[in-house]
């Protein structure tokens, strides 16, 4: 009580719930005090309310989702606990009163608690946290406020002593001898069932964003959750007979010796591995936008072009977008829309390099020149266009070049010897006057990652919190400020020249692959997102996968489009709209499984995932018009410089640029490993997926082949 009142002293409400709950739990607890049997009466009541409660959330509400389905069988679960654990209490009491003699001593119980709560502090704050962030340093540092992330693992570390060894050691202070010893054995179990269900249950989950915050819900069969519970309850048994033993128990500390030995080894590894990734971004240092300066310039008299990467942009929506906001027919006069579109992979490491430099590009192209490392030829890729125009007399710039370097923040300095080229790097430089979740505001969910990869799989769900790991706040992902900030203020740092000179502008945005939901009907960012069903999912989607997957990026896609029309009514009030061409293309789509006609079951392919988004506005262009012509995004340089340079030539290979390769079958890879960072020798490894060939109409299942 002493504790609370300290802790809670600033706090009148909180000290007003801690006095509620402490009658009302000294009430119920002489009630059953009163009883005969009061255990028994205590495990009937624990059934009876989990039985309540368990058809109470089947009967009510979307059964069909998977976090009630996960909460119901938990709270089933735990209702049957109390009774588990007095029949193995009786069952198995003879052997307990020999571990009470062997750890009744005080200084081998104290041992092993001490090296229980190391070990699990240890385990929870260092070595889980440090592997996530190991895994792709760079996704953890935000352009907009460069720290190096090891703070992080430095916070989590602190935050699960916090909880762990300091609420764990008053508690184990206050007990008596018999209590300590079963807090030592709660440890002792705890400890075994958090490497059970981290090493063994590596459930693939997907895709994690640097917010701890999964692609797609966790979602486990049956199947596996039944196969989970056995082994926590088989293993909860052993640890318990093992504890028992008199020789056994005594290698207690021993074994949290080696086992902390070996979290801090792994651990130093991931800290060396993320120390070289922050160093290796000292070009960073001296990259700092200024938010106030003109990034892209237009020419009123002469010729501007534009290829603007929307990263994950989605094909299919465009119709529907069109249909919600008729506004953006209007705004987006001029443009011809190509459905009929592939891309050569489902990430950006297979279908940038393409996008950018044409089909001397594709995969297979670049896994031909086998003697060449893949981030020489994708930097390449990335000058072709840049390059080019340079030479053919045009102002050249380039924002935010995607993996330029095989960096996760693009490397710009990839064109440094070509002075004339201007390069900026937008991310993050505008989205100061945002507010949003921050990484590093998000590092105290570090240490409920971990609890929530070392809990029992039935109990994951209830520790993840739909990624929100029950902060009190929703706010918007800093990431997506980052981007979306950028859209936001396009007018504001165009630059109109009233000059005859020619402007060309390679940029990338990422607003259309940082998935969020936002608020209807204008797709804003609120406190608050209104999740009512939206009319595509109403028009014959076929809803597969997770629907709120599905409405993220129809809300996303939404707003870039919505963005992208404000600047194009921007830029016909300044007399820059019909004498720029404009090409609005993406890398790639995403496999939503969202519709049926892209749907191709029996070679196991949904053409939603590499179908990217290609509209094109011509000079001079007026009216807006759909193309069913068989396109790829390796068509962008042929139609970039289609009329404005003649005979185009690829400034590094010397060869045509043009699509004539688009006469023979496309080759395709649905493989998923994206990661610059171990995909980066000289052939795509793409050894998870398979080949696919593809010529004409990509909606027809009679033009798809599975080579293997």
């Amino acid at each position: 009580a002493l504790i609370f009142l300290l802790l809670l002293y600033s706090s009148p409400s909180g000290l007003v719930i801690y006095w509620t709950m402490n009658n009302i739990f000294s009430l119920a607890k002489n009630i059953f005090y009163k009883l005969k049997h009061p255990r028994i009466a205590i495990n009937i009541l624990s059934i009876v309310l989990g039985i309540f409660i368990f058809t109470l959330l089947v009967i009510t509400g979307k059964t069909g989702t998977n976090a009630r389905k996960m909460l119901a069988f938990a709270i089933l679960f735990i209702s049957f606990a109390p009774s588990i654990f007095t029949l193995l209490k009786k069952a198995i009491k003879p052997h307990s009163m020999i571990g009470e003699k062997i750890l009744g001593n005080q200084k081998n119980t104290s041992l092993s608690f001490i090296g229980g709560i190391t070990f699990l502090t240890l385990f929870l704050g260092l070595l889980i946290p440090s592997a996530v962030i190991a895994a792709s340093p760079q996704e953890f540092i935000s352009i907009s406020d460069i720290k190096n992330p090891i703070h992080i693992i430095v916070y989590a570390t602190i935050l699960a002593a916090g909880y762990i060894i300091v609420w764990g050691g008053v508690l184990y202070k206050i007990a008596n001898a018999r209590a300590k010893n079963k807090i030592t054995l709660l440890v002792w179990i705890a400890s075994g069932i958090a490497l059970l269900d981290y090493m063994v249950f590596k459930t693939n989950l997907g895709v994690l964003s640097p917010y701890l915050v999964y692609e797609r819900y966790p979602h486990y069969s049956l199947s596996l959750l039944l196969i989970n519970i056995i082994a926590v309850l088989l293993l909860s048994v052993f640890l318990f007979f093992l504890y028992t033993q008199k020789k056994l128990c005594r290698t207690i500390p021993y074994i949290y010796i080696v086992l902390t030995i070996g979290i801090m080894g792994l651990s130093a590894i991931n800290l060396h591995k993320i120390q070289g990734q922050f160093v290796s971004l000292s070009y960073l240092q001296d990259k700092k936008e200024n938010p106030q300066k003109a990034v892209i310039h237009l020419s009123k008299k002469g010729k501007n072009v534009i290829v603007f990467m929307l990263d994950r942009a989605i094909n299919a929506y465009i119709p529907y977008l069109l249909e919600e906001k008729p506004i953006l027919k209007e705004q987006f006069r001029g443009f011809t829309y190509y459905p009929n579109t592939i891309s050569f992979g489902g990430n950006t490491n297979f279908g940038t390099p393409a996008l950018f430099g044409g089909y001397e590009y594709t995969p297979t192209a670049m896994n031909e020149r086998d003697n060449e490392r893949l981030v020489e030829k994708h930097n390449e890729a990335l000058k072709v266009l840049p390059v080019l125009f340079m030479q053919n007399n045009f102002k050249v710039t380039v924002c935010d070049a995607p993996y330029a370097n095989y960096q996760w923040i693009p490397d710009m300095s990839i064109y440094d010897e070509y002075k004339d080229i201007e390069t900026h790097i937008t991310m993050g430089t505008y989205s100061g006057s945002l507010k949003g979740r921050s990484l590093d505001g998000n590092k105290r969910n570090f240490f409920f990652y971990a609890l929530f990869r070392t809990v029992p799989l039935i109990f994951q769900p209830l520790v993840y919190d739909n990624g929100d790991y029950y902060i009190s706040e929703r706010a918007s992902h800093e990431s997506f400020l980052d981007v979306y900030s950028v859209l936001l203020n396009l007018k504001n740092i165009t630059e109109v020249l009233n000059d005859d000179k020619n402007e060309f502008l390679m940029i990338d945005n990422d607003t259309t692959h940082s998935i969020m939901t936002l608020h209807l009907p204008d797709y804003t960012l609120e406190p608050t997102v209104d999740e009512k069903s939206l009319q595509y999912v109403e028009s014959g989607g076929k809803l597969q996968m997770n629907e709120w997957m599905q409405k993220a990026h129809y809300h996303i896609n939404m707003a870039a489009m919505l963005r992208l029309g404000e600047w194009f009514d921007w830029m016909r009030a300044n007399g820059v709209y019909d004498n720029t061409r404009i090409i609005l293309v993406s890398d790639h789509g995403y496999l939503l499984h969202q519709f049926d006609y892209m749907l191709m079951d029996d070679i196991g392919l949904d053409v939603q995932g590499f179908n990217p988004l290609l509209m094109v506005k011509d000079f001079n262009a007026q009216e807006f018009a759909t193309d069913n012509t068989f396109m790829t995004n390796a068509d962008v340089p042929t139609l970039a410089t289609n009329d404005i340079i003649e005979e185009p030539l690829n400034p590094f290979t010397k060869k045509t640029l043009d699509s004539s390769s688009k006469k023979d079958l496309q080759f395709i890879t649905s493989s998923k490993l994206w990661s610059t960072e171990t995909n980066n020798g000289y052939k795509f490894d793409t050894h998870d997926g398979h080949w696919y060939s593809v010529h004409d109409n990509i909606f027809e299942r009679k033009n798809w082949e599975l080579i293997k």
